[in-house]
């Protein structure tokens, strides 16, 4: 008798571990890649914003139209993390509008549709031209030196990591 009393105040604590373990396996990964969605959100938003006011009004259309469309479907809107995308989501729009507002001198207001509706440039698929049975793209392709792409990435990564850090272990 007094070893089933002993084996089953023994059970508590491994149901408890169990439980916890589990509780660590199922919750905190969804934890982590809600963090990294908004990280790659961030980062995307912020990647338009610095092509927008580099480029021309067209490219600032183009980022504008990719900021109002995009927002990572792993983060919910209603949540914290979802709110803190929203706000960089905003701030990005308002500075790209008034980079725009600068090119063009005209003012459609703080609405992004008039802008995309006014500026962006819809691009319309080109048929493949077809020459003995095998496609041939109709305008030529672009390549970019290694070294560029390189150097290109090395510099994203390091933005990367720094726009990152509060939310990635070091």
């Amino acid at each position: 008798m007094a070893d089933s009393e002993h084996g089953g105040k023994g059970c508590l604590p491994w149901l408890f571990v169990l439980g916890l373990g589990l509780f660590i396996v199922l919750f905190l990964p969804w934890m982590k890649t809600e963090k990294i969605y908004t990280c790659i959100a961030v980062q995307f938003y912020d990647g338009e914003r610095e092509r927008a006011t580099k480029g021309d009004l067209s490219q600032a259309a183009e980022s504008l139209k990719s900021v109002v469309e995009f927002h990572p479907a792993k983060v919910p809107p209603d949540g914290d993390l979802g709110r803190v995308i929203a706000k960089f989501r905003a701030a990005t729009i308002r500075e790209i509008i008034t980079r725009m507002r600068t090119l063009s001198g005209e003012d459609l207001g703080d609405d992004p549709q008039s802008w995309i509706d006014k500026y962006h440039q819809k691009h319309t698929p080109q048929p493949n031209i077809r020459i003995d049975g095998k496609a041939v793209p109709t305008a030529p392709l672009l390549t970019i030196p290694r070294s560029a792409q390189s150097s290109a990435l090395d510099s994203r990564a390091v933005r990367s990591r720094n726009a990152c850090a509060a939310f990635l272990p070091s």
